[in-house]
């Protein structure tokens, strides 16, 4: 085996990070994705490439330390030393060696993790991806940002905290060889390298998918919206990021009006099954309230589906600043506050809902290519 050319995915970033392994393994290196044991099965895209262990019970904090030193850190060390590239989607720390303890009065440090420790040790480069917001910027920070806080709407509003976000940034700051940047958004935390990430198979996400029998929809005459999978995940107390509760306030009011119109939002189904509802929608809403697009919007523009979304305008220069080749992004920009006026235009103007079609087509084959997307993102590895 050659470890130059080996990478082990820690956490996968949807179908994005099994694409990768794919068109890294069709250029000659090995890839594996390992999947933590607490990870929602219903999110797993794939079972290609993926390691994993399973947790031994414990019902005492003894027990747990003494599995997390057995099992945890053999699995560690019999798996770990065989990858060149050790990246990571979200927080480092994805294996905890006391530092979360205190042990008689004595605190360990904030930035010291074992794992991570030992990966440089054995010559691996540490790559990190954040997921989001709470994994680019300190919450007290990004609680500022524009006049229209995502905070203040985000249902993850009280899991996230400054303790937490600058426990991670602390060990990003110490042990990752490189800080991957997805462009809106410069963290203020630790450096970053912008590169285009989010990529995807054509094989699995293409306009002209076929629909399994099972998955085919009825009432092909409305007009479908899609904007969603597992939305429970990002709700709480009625707030979400994507602002779900406009969505379908917006569609109510149109159905209620004559609009042949329906809601599409699915739930309690495999990752791998929701592109087949997706390609049976005539409109994808990404977020309304966040200020950017993310998988939703990249998988929807892949399938030839017109994307709606607010963007920040900040967020939108800076972008540009980085590729200014994405000048031609095809999204209908919408926020919480029009996406009412937004859906009734494209209701009425079927024409508007056809360009905006083939333009996302185009910039999925230009911008989300994986052949080319796996190709820099290698280039950017073998230069650390």
């Amino acid at each position: 085996m050659n470890r130059k050319q080996s990478i082990l995915f820690i956490v996968p970033d949807y179908h994005t990070t099994f694409s990768y392994a794919k068109a890294l393994e069709q250029m000659g290196w090995r890839c594996d994705i390992y999947v933590p044991p607490d990870y929602p099965e219903q999110l797993l895209f794939s079972r290609q490439n993926i390691v994993r262990y399973n947790k031994i019970a414990s019902n005492s904090n003894r027990n747990r330390i003494i599995r997390i030193i057995i099992q945890e850190f053999s699995w560690f060390l019999l798996n770990f030393w065989k990858y060149r590239y050790h990246v990571y989607y979200g927080r480092l720390p994805k294996f905890y060696f006391f530092e979360n303890y205190t042990i008689r009065g004595l605190h360990l440090r904030l930035d010291f993790n074992l794992s991570l420790a030992l990966s440089k040790i054995l010559g691996s480069r540490i790559v990190y991806i954040p997921t989001g917001c709470h994994d680019e910027e300190l919450k007290s920070k990004f609680s500022l940002i524009g006049e229209k806080s995502v905070c203040s709407s985000c249902g993850y509003e009280n899991r996230c905290s400054d303790i937490e976000n600058a426990r991670n940034f602390s060990l990003v700051r110490r042990y990752s060889n490189l800080n991957i940047g997805l462009g809106y958004l410069e963290p203020s935390e630790y450096l970053s390298t912008t590169i285009k990430w989010k990529s995807v198979d054509p094989d699995v996400f293409s306009p002209h998918l076929t629909i399994p029998t099972e998955h085919v929809l009825e009432n092909p005459n409305n007009l479908r919206v899609y904007f969603g999978f597992v939305p429970s995940g990002r709700n709480h107390l009625g707030r979400d990021i994507k602002g779900t509760n406009f969505i379908n306030s917006a569609i109510n009011k149109l159905a209620s009006e004559g609009f042949n119109i329906e809601a599409m939002n699915i739930s309690n189904m495999n990752s791998n099954l929701v592109r087949f509802y997706q390609s049976q929608c005539d409109v994808v809403v990404d977020q309304l309230i966040y200020g950017w697009w993310g998988s939703t919007g990249v998988e929807g523009m892949s399938l030839g589906k017109p994307v709606v979304c607010y963007l920040r305008p900040e967020w939108k220069e800076k972008f540009y600043s980085f590729f200014p080749e994405y000048s031609t992004l095809p999204i209908i920009e919408a926020d919480k506050d029009n996406i009412y006026e937004v859906l009734k235009t494209l209701c009425l103007d079927k024409q508007v809902l056809q360009d905006a079609s083939k333009k996302s087509i185009e910039f999925s084959e230009s911008h989300f290519s994986i052949s080319e997307n796996a190709k820099a993102f290698i280039s950017r590895l073998e230069n650390l």
